[in-house]
């Protein structure tokens, strides 16, 4: 399968903040990338990849749901690069494509779908990763090319953790093109059930002071410091936990 190369042209679906290094790596490496789409409203990604891009001849645009089969539809690109984008892709595009790649920040089978970032670190695991795979009518449940794996601690938080996995996505990414190249097949994915989690809200970052802080930990931890912090309630009044630590260790400099 030919990857790389000028008569291989791609479109990238890019909506992933603190991502860009992907796009970056794939350009450094002559990835012939013809348009990237952001989601409509994302200015900020457009303006970043617009750097990253400088003198390429790449198209940058913001789309809508309903308008992405109209910026792929009678073009050249035969294939695609889903990055962190929030919309689902139709099936007529899927179907129109010679290869459709989605890149998701975990490591599947388990947690699959777009809201399972806090949920690595409240089950307490301690490795998270990324996985490239084959995009489906499913979501996340396409052949597997392949994956990440980084290690987390007890004292990471979701922020934490994704960015060390989103500082693996590089390489990962950029291998996993260049074993499509050799000819490696994907493989299906194992059946995995309960790998789907719900949108986070902020009443679930509420914990029950009755237990100890030990068996809290990973709730406190998982939950979203600064937009919906974990709280509990003292004579009807909200009290928010912030964690920090005043010494790090080399092991986990960037954790709490």
């Amino acid at each position: 399968m030919k990857i790389f190369g000028n008569e291989v042209s791609w479109v990238v679906l890019f909506g992933g903040t603190n991502r860009e290094g992907t796009i970056k790596t794939l350009l450094e490496h002559d990835l012939n990338i013809k348009k990237v789409l952001v989601p409509n409203g994302r200015r900020d990604l457009k303006y970043a990849v617009e750097n990253l891009v400088g003198t390429k001849n790449v198209e940058i645009h913001e789309v809508k749901k309903d308008e992405i089969l109209s910026f792929v539809s009678g073009t050249d690109i035969k294939n695609l690069l889903c990055i962190g984008f929030p919309y689902k892709i139709s099936s007529e595009i899927l179907n129109q494509m010679e290869l459709c790649l989605n890149l998701h920040p975990t490591l599947l089978p388990k947690y699959r779908g777009p809201n399972s970032g806090a949920y690595v670190i409240k089950n307490s695991e301690s490795i998270a990763g990324s996985t490239v795979h084959v995009l489906t009518n499913e979501i996340d449940c396409g052949p597997i090319v392949l994956q990440s794996k980084v290690k987390i601690t007890k004292f990471d938080t979701t922020k934490s953790m994704q960015s060390k996995v989103y500082q693996s996505e590089p390489d990962l990414l950029l291998s996993s093109l260049n074993l499509l190249e050799s000819g490696f097949v994907p493989k299906e994915q194992e059946s995995y059930s309960g790998s789907e989690y719900p949108l986070r809200k902020p009443e679930d970052s509420e914990i029950n002071p009755e237990k100890s802080l030990i068996e809290l930990f990973d709730d406190i931890r998982s939950a979203d410091p600064v937009n919906f912090p974990a709280f509990f309630y003292v004579e009807n009044q909200k009290v928010c936990i912030s964690l920090w630590r005043p010494v790090k260790t080399e092991e986990d400099p960037d954790g709490i």
